[in-house]
């Protein structure tokens, strides 16, 4: 096993078990200012370091204090790239940041002794602005206080210590203090005196070569610890993934007679086989016709074996459009005398927040406001028929033949689409943005947008091509058919084997990071919307298990 994955266990074994996580220190990027400039040209030639972007290692570091791996950073260099990355992941609120300088010692001391759970980024040599200005210089000594707040806070705890030591003897004296042990990531070999002289107090690790380098370093620790702390919820996440794809194979809503049938044989067990006395309400809406054509469909169905069948009324509902503008529903006009109904069931095809229902309940709870009110649809929006849609509408009390997670649907008698907003759950400036076009085997990839946390990419898939089965350590991906159907296979929760299902345009699919899975193209040329959540790196973030095109164990950008 390699040091970074020893390490990578430590930080994931401490973090489960809630124990003080390693402590990390920078030596690695000093600014040291030159001799005979004046402020502004200290500023102006370092100017660089402070709006450079944040460097790969910066993320993948980003990433790990993100996920409460690291909670405390000691800085010995002037730029801010590591703090741009760290704001990216953690809230505004949840980390300290304190610069020798811009505070005192005393201070410093102080803020590190905090009980507060916030993640510590500490920079000891100043930043860019404070050392120019002169409030912090390079050589001055850590007071006795602050230094002995620091070797606290590394007590009983790992040191994660990137670059080289001698970057003065009060710094240099926290990597002597009482760590249980040192990680040491130097890309050049350390001297075997100092070596020596730790090993006599300390148990020290380290890391040399290409894999000691910043970037390097971080990237693997980070996706190695993404990896082993994947893996206890590894099952939770393919059984998520299953559900939600079984919920999506009974709601494939292309009308049929069998939706239909469905629906009246729950509405006939509802009401005991129209032992109670029932009445059955049709919305009728002139802009959208789906209740009266459910009304058309449904009746043959609804007759019980001994030939009883309900009674049956229309109501209106009006609007100046199909959007939710003024509309209304209008008071059914009745027979006398009025019968005493047990139960109403109000009638439509389709509820994405039941709002056209509640308008036609309103009537009818006025006439009948002892009976029993149920809602019947062919097809239900998924959060409605759970209760995660706040509405009067109890999902014990609404019948659905199917549920869906689309915002629209097609019948026969035209395309539905929600009258109102409606938020999906899923288990997710003004300037010039251009857009990269990238040759694959199987199409091509056009870079939408490309971001350090979120990214977006449209995907060309041709007939009869595929995607590697592949799965990510630190990004969740959520994926939106644009046209055509799209193979999706993933791992199943009954085996080692692999499950797929066609996907319909429009359909929504979230991928969980440490899911494998992969796209295709069976018959026509396909589009698919992937939108990136977490640190997006299409270099090293891929894991291929399988390829068509001879990709496995490649970098992921091939």
């Amino acid at each position: 096993m390699s040091q970074i994955s020893e390490l990578a266990e430590t930080l994931v074994e401490r973090h489960a078990h809630n124990q003080r996580a390693p402590i990390v220190v920078l030596a690695n990027d000093p600014w040291i200012p030159q001799a005979g400039q004046s402020d502004v040209d200290i500023i102006a030639k370092n100017k660089a370091i402070w709006d450079r972007d944040p460097t790969p290692g910066d993320n993948y570091l980003g990433e790990l204090i993100g996920q409460g791996f690291i909670t405390a950073v000691l800085e010995l260099g002037a730029g801010n790239s590591l703090e741009r990355a760290v704001a990216n992941r953690v809230p505004a609120g949840k980390y300290l940041r304190l610069v020798r300088g811009e505070h005192n010692d005393s201070y410093l001391e102080q803020a590190l002794q905090f009980d507060e759970p916030k993640v510590r980024l500490v920079k000891l040599r100043g930043d860019i602005i404070g050392r120019s200005a002169g409030h912090c210089r390079i050589d001055a000594p850590l007071a006795s206080g602050l230094r002995n707040s620091l070797k606290a806070v590394i007590r009983s705890s790992d040191l994660i210590w990137i670059g080289p030591v001698g970057k003065g003897a009060d710094v240099d004296s926290i990597m002597r203090s009482d760590a249980s042990v040192i990680w040491w990531a130097a890309a050049n070999p350390p001297d075997t005196d100092t070596v020596r002289q730790l090993q006599s107090r300390h148990h020290v690790r380290i890391i040399d070569g290409a894999d000691a380098s910043y970037d390097a370093f971080f990237r693997e620790l980070a996706l190695e610890t993404a990896r082993l702390a994947l893996k206890p919820i590894a099952h939770d996440s393919i059984r998520r993934i299953n559900e939600q794809v079984r919920s999506k194979l009974p709601a494939d809503i292309t009308y049929s007679d069998q939706l239909i049938q469905r629906l009246a044989q729950q509405i006939r067990v509802v009401c005991d086989e129209w032992r109670q006395r029932t009445l059955l309400v049709y919305i009728h809406d002139p802009a959208a016709p789906g209740g009266s054509e459910v009304e058309k469909r449904i009746h043959r169905y609804l007759r019980s074996p001994d030939n009883r069948e309900p009674d049956s009324i229309q109501i209106t509902v009006r609007g100046a459009n199909i959007r939710w503008i003024d509309r209304h529903a209008e008071r059914p006009a009745l027979t006398d005398p009025k019968v005493n109904y047990e139960k109403i069931i109000v009638v439509d095809s389709i509820s994405f927040t039941g709002r056209t229902l509640q308008l036609a309940e309103e009537h009818v709870r006025a006439e009948w406001p002892s009976a029993d009110i149920y809602w019947a649809v062919l097809v239900a929006f998924q959060d409605l028929a759970t209760g995660a849609i706040p509405s009067g509408i109890a999902p014990n009390h609404l019948i659905a033949a199917a549920r869906t997670d689309r915002h629209d649907i097609f019948f026969p008698w035209g395309w539905t689409q929600a009258t109102s907003s409606i938020v999906r759950h899923l288990p997710m400036y003004d300037r010039t943005q251009d857009i990269t076009v990238e040759q694959r085997p199987w199409g091509t990839v056009e870079v939408l947008a490309d971001q350090a946390w979120c990214s977006a990419r449209l995907l060309s898939i041709r007939a009869g091509h595929r995607l590697s089965y592949q799965s990510h350590s630190v990004r969740d991906e959520l994926f939106v058919v644009v046209d055509g159907d799209v193979g999706f296979e993933f791992d199943s929760d009954e085996g080692d084997v692999i499950d797929a299902v066609l996907l319909a345009e429009g359909e929504y699919i979230a991928v969980p990071r440490g899911v494998r899975h992969r796209f295709a193209a069976y018959r026509n040329t396909v589009r698919l919307l992937e939108i990136g959540f977490g640190f997006y790196d299409k270099v090293f973030d891929v894991e291929r298990s399988s390829d068509d095109y001879g990709r496995v164990g490649k970098l992921g950008d091939v």
